[in-house]
């Protein structure tokens, strides 16, 4: 039987994978502080289009594991605190993505939200190259992220401390930026994707909008 489409409002998913892993730890608190200003950001934009119905999830990814530390919810019901973050351990970037992108393919399901009117946006973030995972090998993650793409979903790749290049390629992700591991480099690269996503919501939700 075929699931109706949800077709009342146009959604917008935000998928943040985030590294957790011990090199992370000189950035611990402006991680948490750049996490919680990106949440507050979607909570605004969903205040100012209230026509974009916003959900938000989170995974960090450390010490050979990876953890959904803010289910996925729209984002009103967001309580406002900062989710836990303490770097330890290596990076298990592959099952992280891999991991990730199933639960939210199965969130997407039961809640109905696989239609047109859904844009899915993935965020990685990571100070380091794969080195922990146990399920997922870098060519299931590129394939697997080929079969998302042709969904429609995006992806977007912020490296620190490696070949950000190289490491987005065998990944299949084409939007890749380099950030400064810096309170300052931080704040930057935060400004520059909520422009940028925001600047592509608009034009997703104009062009479900229209007639």
């Amino acid at each position: 039987m075929t699931k109706p489409q949800n077709t009342q409002i146009a959604n917008a998913v935000n998928l943040f994978i985030i590294d957790e892993s011990g090199s992370m730890a000189s950035m611990t608190e402006s991680t948490r502080e750049t996490f919680v200003g990106l949440l507050e950001k979607i909570k605004q934009e969903q205040a100012d289009t209230p026509d974009l119905q916003q959900f938000v999830n989170l995974w960090t990814f450390a010490d050979s594991r990876f953890s959904e530390r803010l289910i996925f919810q729209e984002v009103q019901r967001w309580s406002g605190e900062a989710p836990e973050y303490r770097p330890m351990g290596g990076t298990p970037l592959n099952d992280a993505i891999g991991g990730a992108l199933k639960k939210l393919e199965n969130y997407l399901f039961v809640k109905n939200l696989e239609a047109d009117n859904t844009r899915v946006s993935v965020f990685i973030l990571t100070d380091g190259e794969e080195n922990a995972s146990r399920e997922w090998t870098t060519s299931g993650i590129r394939q697997y992220i080929t079969d998302c793409e042709a969904k429609g979903w995006e992806f977007t790749y912020y490296g620190a401390d490696h070949d950000v290049w190289r490491a987005a390629e065998a990944l299949n992700i084409k939007n890749h930026y380099h950030f400064s591991k810096s309170d300052a480099g931080m704040k930057t690269m935060v400004e520059e994707r909520n422009r940028e996503e925001y600047n592509k919501k608009l034009a997703f939700l104009s062009k479900i909008k229209k007639p």
